[in-house]
């Protein structure tokens, strides 16, 4: 069965059109429980038929609920739809990222996940888009020079919750800290240093979505709308907070 099962990482790329350049897989993503097959059976399989090996394995940890793992027989499995009902798809992309088992298993649930969810997004990520246009709406915002280096390096090496949290603690963080240290509400609009400040705010936004455009699409995009060129006013909240 695990033969049967296996051949169709390859013969899948073989038949479907335009397929063909996807094998060898530049990543095959496995789950631990299951690392034997795929690492010696599979790979055995493919040299003796002198095929290309997959280019990187990368094996994970597991999920789970209340220290238990995640069971169709236990009933504690959280649905993908449930996720997308409740955080939006850019929310419940955010959350699975974030929250990948890359290092140990990871316990997880919708509790925790409204906490996140509020936290790096509602709060921190949506409020200061608000703020931003609220406050500097109508200045205009040059045109930014993204250096991702550091965000692609650790993406790369699948450090995908580093690289979404260096996103939030060098452009995200940093510029809510800003605004909360100079007080930019308190200068009058033609303030030199209150257009500085938002400008600056403005700009890492921007950088922060030209990075975050892979996991939260729509987000990234709508930050991109309301920031490019000019300050635009804010119509609806960009994650609004969940009870």
């Amino acid at each position: 069965m695990w033969i049967d099962a296996l051949i169709n990482y390859y013969s899948a790329t073989q038949f479907l059109e335009n397929k063909k350049a996807f094998w060898p897989a530049d990543l095959h993503l496995l789950g631990k429980e299951i690392l034997w097959f795929h690492a010696v059976i599979w790979q055995a399989m493919l040299m003796s038929a002198e095929l290309s090996l997959p280019k990187k394995i990368y094996v994970h940890d597991f999920y789970t609920i209340d220290g238990q793992k995640m069971s169709k027989s236990l009933g504690n499995t959280i649905p993908p739809k449930e996720m997308v009902d409740l955080f939006g798809v850019d929310g419940a992309r955010y959350l699975i990222i974030t929250s990948f088992p890359n290092d140990g298993d990871v316990d997880i649930g919708i509790e925790r996940f409204k906490e996140k969810y509020n936290a790096d997004l509602a709060n921190n990520l949506g409020n200061l888009l608000s703020r931003v246009c609220k406050l500097g709406e109508g200045l205009n915002v040059p045109e930014i020079s993204v250096n991702k280096e550091t965000f692609i390096k650790l993406v790369n090496q699948l450090k995908l919750s580093e690289a979404v949290g260096w996103v939030l603690e060098n452009l995200v963080n940093k510029s809510n800290n800003l605004l909360n240290q100079v007080e930019p509400w308190k200068l009058s609009t033609d303030d030199p240093r209150r257009i500085e400040v938002l400008t600056e705010c403005a700009s890492n936004l921007l950088k922060a979505a030209d990075c975050l455009e892979s996991v939260i699409p729509t987000a990234a995009n709508k930050i991109k709308e309301q920031l490019s060129g000019k300050i635009k006013a804010l119509e609806t909240t960009l994650f609004p907070r969940i009870k």
